[in-house]
C-alpha cells in the first residue's frame, strides 16, 4: 500500500527542471560543411561571455565596417554609418540567440531532423535587415530597404563565412582552454535515485546541475572580462562522494571531450591524430600541438614529433638495431629522436621507476 509520504509532486515536470532541460537539449545542427555541431543553447549563450569570442567579434565588426557589405556608407554620414552598423550587428547576435533558444524548445518535442546552421543564420538576418531598412527609410529620403533586400544574398554569404571561421578555429580553442564550455547534458530524471555506497565511490565524474554551472560560469567570466583585476580562471568545484575520489581530467579534440586517463598513445598522421584509448583507436582532424598544449610534463612524454605517450604505459628506453626506442605496455616500441633522447631519459628518471638503458 502506498502511504501519503510516498505521494509527491513529479519534479521531472516542474517548470524549473523543464527549463533546465530546454537549455541543455542538443540542437542537432550542421555547419557549412555538413559536419555535426555538438552544441546546445546554454553553451551557445555562454560563448558570448568569453573574452576570446568578443575579440573575434570585434575583428569581424571592423572588417565589415570597412567592407560595407550593405552599402550604407554612401547614404549615411560617418557617425551614422558606424552607429547603424553597430546596432545591426548587436541586433543580429540577439536574434540569433533567440532563435537558438526557440530551437531548443522545439528539440524537446522534435529531436529530428537536423538543421543546417547557415539557414539559421540567414533566418536571423531577415528581421535585422527589415528593421534596419525601416529605420533608415524613416530618416532618409532614399528607399534604402530595397537596396538592402537586393544585397541580402551577399550579406548572408559574408556572415556565414565568418561564422564558419569561428566554428572551425575559435570554438575548438575555447573548448580546449575552458572545460566548462564542453557539451552540457541534461540532469538525470527524477525517478533515477542517486548512487550510494560502492557504486557512488566508483563514480569518478560528479554530475553537477548543468543549468547552474552554465550561468555561474557566464556571469563570472563576464565580470572578470569587464573588471580585469584578477584574470585567473576560477577553479572548478570538485565534489567527492568518498575520500580519495578524483575528478577526471578532460582534453578536447575535434569538439569532443575525452578523459586523459583513457588515452595511452597519440599518433600524428598528416592532418589527423589517432588517439589510442581503452575503447579502441579514435581518429580526429586536429594537430598534435593543440592536444599537447592541454597536457602537462607529468602526464606523458613526446619521444618523437609524431608521438605522445601517456605516463602509465611507459616502460623503458632500449635499443633495437642500434637505434633507441621507447618500450610501452600494450603497444609496439616507438622510435626516440636523437635530439629528444636526453630529455626522454631525464623524464624517465623523474617520473618512472623503470630504469633506462645504459648509454
Amino acid at each position: 500500500m502506498t502511504s501519503i509520504k510516498d505521494i509527491g509532486p513529479d519534479r521531472s515536470k516542474s517548470p524549473s527542471v523543464m527549463m533546465k532541460n530546454r537549455f541543455t537539449t542538443p540542437l542537432k545542427l550542421y555547419d557549412v560543411c555538413f559536419v555535426p555541431l555538438r552544441i546546445n543553447a546554454a553553451e551557445f549563450i555562454d560563448l558570448f561571455c568569453n573574452p576570446l569570442t568578443w575579440r573575434y567579434l570585434g575583428i569581424v565588426f571592423l572588417i565589415l565596417l570597412v567592407a560595407d557589405p550593405a552599402a550604407m556608407s554612401s547614404v549615411l554620414p560617418p557617425f551614422g554609418y558606424v552607429a547603424a552598423s553597430l546596432g545591426a550587428f548587436v541586433l543580429y547576435l540577439a536574434v540569433q540567440c533567440l532563435l537558438m533558444l526557440g530551437l531548443a524548445v522545439i528539440r524537446q518535442h522534435f529531436p529530428e531532423p537536423g538543421l543546417y546552421f547557415p539557414l539559421l543564420s540567414a533566418a536571423a538576418l531577415v528581421p535585422v535587415l527589415a528593421a534596419l531598412g525601416a529605420a533608415l527609410d524613416m530618416i532618409l529620403p532614399e528607399d534604402v530597404s530595397k537596396g538592402l533586400n537586393r544585397r541580402l544574398g551577399f550579406i548572408a554569404a559574408t556572415t556565414i563565412l565568418f561564422e564558419a571561421l569561428f566554428m572551425r578555429f575559435v570554438l575548438p580553442r575555447l573548448r580546449a582552454e575552458d572545460p566548462r564550455l564542453g557539451a552540457k547534458t541534461p540532469p538525470p530524471a527524477a525517478d533515477q535515485a542517486p548512487a550510494t555506497g560502492p557504486q557512488a565511490a566508483a563514480t569518478v565524474i560528479p554530475q553537477a546541475d548543468p543549468f547552474e554551472t552554465t550561468h555561474a560560469s557566464a556571469f563570472d567570466r563576464a565580470a572578470k572580462w569587464i573588471f580585469p583585476i584578477n584574470r585567473a580562471v576560477m577553479p572548478q568545484t570538485k565534489t567527492h562522494d568518498e575520500p580519495g575520489t578524483q575528478e577526471k581530467r578532460l582534453i578536447h579534440v575535434g569538439g569532443q571531450s575525452i578523459a586523459l586517463d583513457d588515452i595511452s598513445l597519440i599518433e600524428a598522421q598528416e592532418h589527423h591524430v589517432i588517439l589510442h584509448t581503452s575503447d579502441g583507436p579514435l581518429t580526429y582532424r586536429a594537430r598534435l600541438s593543440d592536444i599537447l598544449a592541454q597536457v602537462g610534463p607529468d602526464d606523458g612524454i613526446q619521444p618523437h614529433r609524431s608521438f605522445w605517450v601517456a605516463r602509465h604505459v611507459v616502460q623503458e628506453v632500449a635499443r633495437e638495431a642500434g637505434k633507441p626506442v621507447l618500450k610501452l605496455e600494450g603497444h609496439a616500441p616507438l622510435p626516440v629522436a636523437r635530439g629528444r633522447l636526453a630529455d626522454v631519459r631525464d623524464w624517465l628518471d623523474a617520473n618512472c621507476e623503470r630504469a633506462t638503458e645504459p648509454s
